[in-house]
């Protein structure tokens, strides 16, 4: 699907409503001063103890623990849940700024029906055709990610003026992606707040998340009241088939955004939007990656016994309406009644759900579940509203499930407590190491060499989210053979993979010739380069030329994968790591290197020294810490905190560009 853009303000860019912390809060062009709120991972750790304050109302007891009553417990959860929405509002790192809008985007996206459309009930089919859209990004407040308000025309065209535009919020990981995108779907009652926190969690967790207002909600709501869940059920059909068409076209959009991998798209939903995406999945083949809170299927059997609809249930009474009726006119727009429609080869698909649901009763979550082939389930004690004791839990795996691309193959195995895989690409032996929760953006340290030495460092970057990644190329000394198998595992990690954009690359001792030579082909690739006594330069190890001993041995090798075909071309050869500077000091590529000041393997001077020189005249940016008196072991350092904050500040800080 293509996507063409044209910059220019908006017609009423004296002010958008801010995507992050609810109604009243605005941005206008020269206003004094803008307020915004945002749900950082700050805030969501001190939200636990406002939880646990709340959760003897979210058990059904009052502080002397005695029982409460349904309504009340209601409340209580509802409260927590208020207060951590406002404890995220109000704990955002900037709550109040002067700003000015950014030119508001145009463009149009090309919706392109699947194969199978003509396999669609005729409600939810779309023909090729083109939409426009307008896309205003907000302030940047946030470290890891950014927001704007998107707004394009509804595929339908209904009574309600309001109606007929979707507003959605995006919130996009900040990074070059590819990302995976996940549509997010609110629940019955229309409060945001949830929906908000979640799609701020997964961009900050590397999932681009756009959260869609379904029909008649928030600024799609006309002045008679109307909602999507009607008193009348064909109102009902008639909004819910609109919100899928909408979904359809949402889609598109975020497929054809640049940072957005469009092989992994997905939706989340909660309560009815849970419902409404699974509906919106047996309609649109894109949407692979399905996690749904809180939904069930036979919608006509939920809406009958929940408490929620109990008003829409008795009018329907009222006017004569049975049961039965209302059952069969919603089984046009119930998930189950197209699950055969959904191919369940290509999805995945997570339910997670209360064991006591009292809106969306057990049975209805199981015949969801049958419908959909038995899908993975994972049950949270509580009800409907008293499940929220688990919203932490919830928080932190819903990410995980949409972070989880293409499992890495080959055999698994442990390394310092974290999963190994070993696996063979472009006819090498590659080494990834896992962490156990993958930080934003999937960051990474690539080794060039002896991987598993002085693994201090790795093993604290591991458990700051960082993957470990090694390819076994150990006698190319960074040729260009082992440039171009180094591409190739970079393409199979950030493409299938989803590993960042730009990776740390270590090179200790002669890993300095990999790293530095695969940098100077790849700069933007690159978020930093930490060298232990690396080689810089073939000449000074192995090739002997200087003040190093060398290693005959090993400048045969250099002489056979560079293919000279004789010493004085090697000694010629201007593409060193010293000498090839100019591309690193472009792309701003920080460095840092550790080592000894009596080297006698790998002379400081004729490497570190050359490199620190050249680099700082290139005007790029070059830390050296020095070990006095030591040689060219032992490497690293006995606390290698410097390490990690260096690979940290800058691996990390490559994510926000």
């Amino acid at each position: 699907m293509a996507i063409s853009e044209a910059s220019r303000w908006g017609e009423n860019h004296g002010g958008a409503q801010c995507a992050f912390g609810g109604r009243g809060r605005e941005y206008s062009q020269g206003a004094p001063a803008a307020k915004c709120g945002f749900f950082s991972s700050r805030p969501i750790l001190l939200a636990a103890k406002l939880i646990s304050v709340f959760r003897g109302a979210a058990l059904g007891r009052d502080r002397r623990g005695h029982a409460l009553r349904a309504g009340e417990a209601k409340l209580g959860v509802l409260a927590a849940l208020a207060v951590l929405a406002v404890w995220g509002a109000v704990c955002s790192e900037n709550c109040a700024r002067a700003v000015e809008l950014t030119p508001a985007i145009q463009g149009q996206v090309q919706f392109e029906p699947s194969q199978s459309e003509g396999r669609l009930p005729e409600r939810f089919r779309m023909t090729s055709h083109a939409f426009s859209y307008a896309f205003q990004p907000l302030p940047d407040f946030a470290r890891y990610i950014r927001v704007g308000d998107l707004t394009f025309p509804s595929a339908i065209t209904s009574e309600s003026e309001r109606n007929n535009t979707v507003h959605c919020e995006y919130y996009q990981p900040k990074g070059e992606g590819p990302f995976p995108g996940v549509i997010v779907l609110h629940i019955l009652g229309g409060d945001f707040a949830l929906s908000r926190l979640f799609a701020n969690t997964l961009s900050q967790h590397g999932v681009a998340a756009l959260f869609l207002k379904m029909p008649y909600y928030g600024p799609r709501r006309g002045s008679d009241g109307r909602r999507m869940i009607s008193v009348r059920p064909d109102e009902t059909v008639e909004g819910m088939t609109q919100a899928v068409l909408d979904i359809r076209r949402a889609t598109a959009w975020l497929g054809a955004r640049p940072e957005v991998d469009e092989t992994e798209l997905g939706l989340f939903g909660i309560s009815l939007g849970g419902i409404t995406g699974a509906l919106a999945a047996t309609a649109e083949p894109r949407l692979k990656n399905l996690c749904l809170l809180l939904a069930g299927g036979d919608i006509g059997e939920v809406t009958w016994t929940a408490r929620e609809t109990r008003k829409l249930r008795e009018q329907w009474t009222a006017a004569g309406g049975t049961k039965e009726q209302l059952v069969e006119i919603l089984k046009a727009v119930d998930p189950v009644t197209y699950a055969d429609r959904l191919p369940l080869a290509d999805r995945r698909i997570l339910m997670l759900n209360a064991t006591d649901d009292e809106v969306v009763p057990k049975r209805c979550t199981l015949s969801l579940w049958e419908s959909f082939g038995r899908p993975p389930i994972e049950w949270y004690a509580g009800g409907h509203y008293t499940v929220a004791r688990h919203l932490l839990a919830i928080l932190m795996r819903v990410p995980a499930f949409f972070v989880a691309q293409k499992a890495f193959p080959g055999k698994v195995s442990e390394w310092n407590g974290y999963p190994r895989y070993d696996f063979e690409v472009d006819g090498k032996m590659v080494t990834v190491v896992a962490p156990k929760q993958a930080a934003p953006g999937r960051p990474w340290v690539w080794h060039g060499e002896f991987f598993g030495h002085k693994p201090d460092p790795d093993i604290a970057l591991l458990g700051k989210g960082f993957h470990i990644v090694y390819m076994r190329v150990p006698d190319m000394l960074g040729a260009p053979r082992a440039v171009a198998h180094w591409n190739r595992l970079y393409d199979v990690l950030t493409k299938q993979h989803g590993l960042a954009k730009r990776a740390a690359l270590v090179g200790l001792s002669r890993g300095g010739l990999y790293c530095y030579n695969w940098a100077a082909a790849n700069p933007d690739k690159v978020a930093c380069i930490y060298g232990d006594a690396p080689v810089c330069d073939f000449k000074s190890w192995p090739g002997g030329r200087g003040a190093g001993k060398g290693s005959q041995r090993d400048w045969a090798l250099v002489l056979k994968v560079y293919e000279f075909k004789s010493e004085e071309q090697a000694l010629a050869y201007d593409k060193n790591p010293v000498d090839n500077l100019a591309p690193l000091a472009k792309a701003g590529v920080p460095l840092l290197h550790v080592f000894g000041d009596a080297d006698e393997v790998v002379p400081w001077e004729e490497n570190t020294k050359l490199i620190a020189d050249r680099y700082r005249a290139l005007g790029g940016d070059i830390q050296l810490i020095r070990k006095p008196g030591i040689g060219h072991h032992p490497h690293g350092l006995k606390d290698s905190t410097p390490i990690v904050d260096f690979i940290l500040r800058h691996a990390m800080g490559q994510q926000e560009k």
